[in-house]
């Protein structure tokens, strides 16, 4: 039982430090809400990708959407239960083992799909965030103006630019 203290001491470790270092996806997110994305053209990450990475490797899809340390923890949780998985295997008579071996499928699998969902959130909220950073919250657009007033027989031209500001 030695073995299993360690890899719940690494877990607890593990989520330690994802909480500590996710600071600013946390505050992207609370400003960000993934329900209304829409795909743009030019936009940096792509949700459905970072699903489907996600789906062969948990984890990668958050690497590749600029959030290297919570996709380390997606990965590092999967191999940490798969391994602590392994290393309980070889330890614990079969009555138990067979107990742990379908813990393990459980929590895997949670993880697994955990990490698909959140890798499409994740790609969602940082292009959010990106356009937010990129786009100019200044618009200024310069028109021409051509109208023309009839005044009994007299014709009057009038002619112009407009200028429009945005903000």
């Amino acid at each position: 039982m030695n073995c299993l203290k360690k890899v719940k001491c690494l877990f607890i470790v593990l989520i330690l430090i994802s909480s500590s270092l996710e600071a600013q996806y946390r505050v992207n997110k609370l400003k960000y809400d993934p329900e209304t994305y829409t795909p743009r053209l030019g936009d940096k990450y792509n949700p459905t990708l970072a699903g489907i990475e996600s789906a062969f490797i948990p984890g990668f899809g958050q690497i590749l959407s600029g959030e290297p340390l919570r996709g380390g923890v997606f990965l590092g949780s999967f191999i940490l239960v798969l391994s602590g998985a392994h290393l309980i295997a070889e330890k614990v008579n079969p009555p138990q083992s067979y107990i742990y071996a379908i813990t393990t499928v459980f929590v895997s699998s949670g993880l697994w799909i955990a990490s698909i969902i959140d890798a499409v959130i994740v790609a969602k909220v940082n292009n959010l965030a990106f356009r937010d950073q990129h786009d100019s919250a200044f618009k200024l657009e310069v028109k021409p103006y051509l109208n023309s007033t009839i005044n009994g027989y007299n014709f009057q031209p009038n002619g112009g630019l407009i200028l429009s500001l945005k903000f």
